[in-house]
């Protein structure tokens, strides 16, 4: 059986997480990184990422 903390999904969706964190607590323009249309589809992305991570079952192999 696998350990959720082995997966790379589980890995993924907890740094998209992390990020999207960031990002609303204003730390991106605390680091010097501004807003802008690239980072409204990083922030997409990101989201997409925690969706898949909390989706996904990694105990099950043959299904999503």
């Amino acid at each position: 059986m696998q350990s959720r903390w082995r997966s790379p999904v589980a890995w993924t969706a907890l740094v998209g997480l992390v990020l999207l964190v960031f990002q609303v607590f204003g730390l991106y323009a605390k680091l010097g990184i501004e807003e802008s249309g690239l980072t409204r589809i990083f922030n997409s992305l990101i989201a997409v990422c925690i969706a898949f991570g909390i989706l996904n079952d990694p105990t099950n192999k043959e299904d999503f």
